[in-house]
């Protein structure tokens, strides 16, 4: 049940380009929804309905994962057949998206789980009134760090959840509604979780996750994310599902949204995202939508449209070498800017600007490996170029989260220890989730083998 993943991972998801901060990536494969549309009837907690967004992307590729991080400050000159990174970042959202929707149905399944292995004895109140649960989920003295509690901004979570969580639950006609507490440091109780559900024709799901915090030198520090999945039946065809998505996140990586749509009508997915945020001396707000989906002939196609305005340290001698520049062509790199489209630019202040909007059309192919190949194509070529280039940016400033109702985690509740259940159900969706996180250093890498390559380097 551990929703707090660090933003390490998420706030990457925040569409950085051209040697920027990203983060966590990946795709799965699926062409259509074959979803049940037919309304959703809640009776129990086992009913729970699954809000994973794996089968409505059109991507066409298979286990593929991608993503960046904080690069290097040298562009190269793209062309038709070159690496997309602008692709490739689009995969790496998609993932996000796909990823933290498996957040949502991960809190489901150890709901569902205590349902079925407690006999009935965890269920709903008959009379709509809240329930309230003591989970205990392994003894005090073997427990790793309780959920809320972990590393700082470079470090990760225990895997799995606390050794014991305080949540109440309840059904009101087609609202879930559970909450979720987990002890401090202070031994206080602190809400921290927070997933309403409404069922019928449409599933929508919202979960709220409030992270407490502190680096290696005590410094604390608090993360907010919500998110939100819609699953409605199309107006083309009522027995599919028409699957949208939205997350946004405050703390101590920036501010970022992030969505996704898929269209079963058309084999279209849109994504979107914006990311602001300062970091050991850079800034940088950077923007990006993106459009793909399965063409005629099969081959995958996409346009995305992405914008950046940042500013950051020039860099020196140790930089440059850290960046696996030869020393003989240190000249070259200390103290150099480059534009987006690879123009050796004046420092200002002893800063770089960082600047500029592109439309930049890609295709999605399985390659030689596990990973996809993400090539440039002419925006010409491909059908939504012109509609990501009328897009409208997302601005990553109107992120906003926050719980729909207060509880201070007092209640009368009921002692249920869990240590001997079975979990692996829920286990398997985190190591899912988490198998879109590895070889996050791919778009940057091949980004700057391209790089160097153009540079003779």
């Amino acid at each position: 049940m551990n929703q707090n993943q660090r933003p390490v991972k998420l706030m990457a998801a925040a569409v950085l380009f051209l040697g920027f901060l990203i983060g966590c990536a990946g795709s799965d494969s699926s062409t259509s929804s074959d979803s049940d549309s037919s309304a959703t009837q809640i009776s129990n907690l086992g009913d729970l309905p699954s809000l994973d967004l794996s089968d409505y992307d059109y991507s066409d590729t298979e286990n593929n994962t991608v993503s960046a991080k904080l690069g290097g400050l040298k562009v190269a000159t793209k062309s038709e057949g070159d690496f997309s990174r602008a692709g490739c970042e689009t995969l790496a959202l998609k993932a996000e998206a796909i990823r933290f929707s498996k957040e949502l149905q991960m809190f489901n399944c150890y709901i569902t789980q205590v349902h079925a292995q407690s006999e009935g004895e965890v269920d709903f109140d008959d009379n709509g009134d809240w329930k309230y649960l003591h989970l205990i989920f392994s003894d005090e003295a073997d427990a790793g760090q309780s959920q809320g509690h972990g590393e700082g901004p470079e470090g990760e979570h225990d895997e799995g959840p606390p050794a014991q969580v305080y949540t109440r639950f309840k059904k009101s006609g087609d609202q879930i509604s559970m909450d979720a507490c987990n002890e401090e440091d202070d031994g206080d109780l602190r809400k921290d979780v927070e997933v309403r559900y409404t069922t019928g024709d449409a599933i929508s799901g919202t979960i709220v996750n409030q992270f407490v915090g502190s680096d290696d030198q005590g410094n604390t520090f608090e993360d907010k994310l919500q998110i939100e999945a819609l699953f409605e039946p199309s107006t083309e065809n009522a027995d599919e599902l028409v699957a949208t998505f939205s997350m946004n996140f405050l703390g101590a990586w920036g501010n970022g949204v992030l969505s996704f749509s898929a269209d079963p009508a058309t084999l279209t997915n849109v994504i979107s995202g914006g990311h602001s945020a300062e970091y050991e001396g850079n800034e940088f707000t950077n923007r990006m939508v993106s459009r793909f989906g399965i063409n005629d002939d099969g081959s995958v196609l996409g346009s995305a449209r992405v914008s950046f305005n940042a500013s950051f340290p020039a860099p020196d001698a140790q930089q440059c070498q850290q960046w696996g520049v030869p020393e003989e062509h240190l000249n070259s790199c200390v103290d150099k800017c480059y534009d987006h489209e690879g123009n050796q630019t004046a420092a200002v202040d002893g800063a770089c600007p960082f600047e500029g909007e592109i439309t930049e059309s890609y295709s999605i192919a399985d390659g030689e490996s596990t990973l996809p190949d993400v090539t440039i194509i002419a925006n010409s070529a491909s059908p939504f170029a012109d509609a990501v280039a009328d897009a409208t940016l997302p601005d990553p400033s109107t992120a906003t989260v926050s719980f729909q109702d207060s509880w201070d985690c007092t209640g009368d509740y009921l002692e249920v220890d869990v240590t001997d259940y079975d979990f692996s159900t829920c286990e398997a969706i985190m190591e899912e989730s988490e198998a879109l996180n590895n070889l996050f250093d791919y778009c940057h890498s091949q980004d700057n083998q391209d790089i160097n390559e153009d540079l003779g380097e």
